[in-house]
């Protein structure tokens, strides 16, 4: 069995975690930072506001959570949207991704206890589902690796060119592409239809070119990464998954961005209770005590999803309180 499919399984199957709604707290859910504050919820709006003002976001479009729980998160950013400009609860559209009519039901009760009839929130089953010109949609994997081969993206110029077209420089320009459509909140998505058949050949300019080196790789993504809101609200409290060789030199081009973490994790026994660079190395417990950011650095085959499964049993949410990098 794929680990996807035993996941998928395990959350949403017969009888799976997500399968019925789980109030916070010991006998139920675990706590997130939106159930301790709205704080996180209103940062991300904020950005998204900024964006707004910029007119590189739409007022008309879509804001739209993947799975919401009760709905604290994207209740906190419709609040904030309403503090900065009322109009937007009535420009903007509001979804949220939810498979389960159970967990539809709460989030809905809630939303009316928060805003009454004044706003309306859509449910979707996918986000395949979701037919839109615009939506700003919190994701967290594109830090992984570039998520679309090029010759497969359709696209509208005028999207592109909005966003200031392709740049030149000794970096990827594609995937430097992807990152920055990310980060001024724009949609992209992957259809699960065949609709392109590739010759790959080993001429490809991504075999070849400098541009697409590993460390190439590595410092375009970390200067999106050092950008991004979840960990901005982190720096300096933030962990790294990873004490390795290879893995710090991946580290480097974000640490000498200013962002440095307050501990390292490791599970070799040889480089717990060292320090590097004055931090310390620590046993993944740690992260029991200690309930910091974390960013998984390690990518050696399977361990990236061990690390990610390891999280989320002790507690830490994907996208919220920690990313995978590539």
């Amino acid at each position: 069995m794929y680990f996807s499919d035993y996941m998928n399984l395990w959350l949403y199957g017969k009888e799976g975690y997500y399968k019925t709604f789980k109030a916070i707290g010991k006998s139920g859910d675990f706590y997130t930072s939106v159930s301790a504050s709205s704080f996180f919820g209103a940062s991300i709006a904020n950005y998204f506001y900024e964006l707004l003002k910029e007119g590189r976001a739409d007022k008309n479009g879509w804001l739209i959570e993947i799975g919401a729980h009760q709905g604290y998160l994207i209740c906190d950013m419709i609040q904030w949207l309403y503090t900065c400009d009322p109009s937007l609860v009535q420009t903007l559209k509001f979804g949220i991704v939810e498979r389960q009519p159970e967990v539809q039901k709460e989030q809905l009760a809630y939303i009316k206890e928060r805003f009454g009839d004044d706003v309306q929130i859509t449910h979707f089953n996918d986000l395949a589902e979701v037919e839109a010109v615009y939506a700003f949609i919190v994701a967290n994997e594109i830090f992984v690796e570039s998520p679309f081969a090029h010759p497969s993206v359709m696209f509208r110029g005028s999207v592109i060119s909005a966003a200031g077209g392709y740049r030149h420089g000794d970096f990827p320009e594609d995937y430097e592409l992807w990152l920055r459509l990310h980060a001024q909140g724009s949609r992209m998505e992957k259809l699960p239809e065949v609709l392109l058949h590739w010759r790959d050949t080993p001429q490809r300019l991504s075999r070849q070119d400098s541009r697409y080196r590993r460390e190439a790789f590595d410092n375009v993504r970390a200067e999106y990464l050092s950008q991004d809101p979840r960990l901005r609200k982190h720096a300096g409290s933030f962990a790294i998954w990873g004490a390795g060789r290879r893995t710090r030199q991946r580290c480097a081009w974000l640490l000498r961005r200013g962002l440095n973490p307050c501990a390292w994790i490791d599970i070799d026994p040889r480089k717990i209770g060292n320090r590097l660079n004055g931090v310390p190395v620590v046993a993944p417990d740690w992260l029991i005590a200690n309930r910091v950011f974390v960013l998984g650095y390690v990518s050696n085959h399977g361990a990236r999803d061990d690390i990610a499964h390891w999280l989320s049993e002790h507690g830490y949410e994907r996208g919220e309180n920690f990313l995978m990098i590539g």
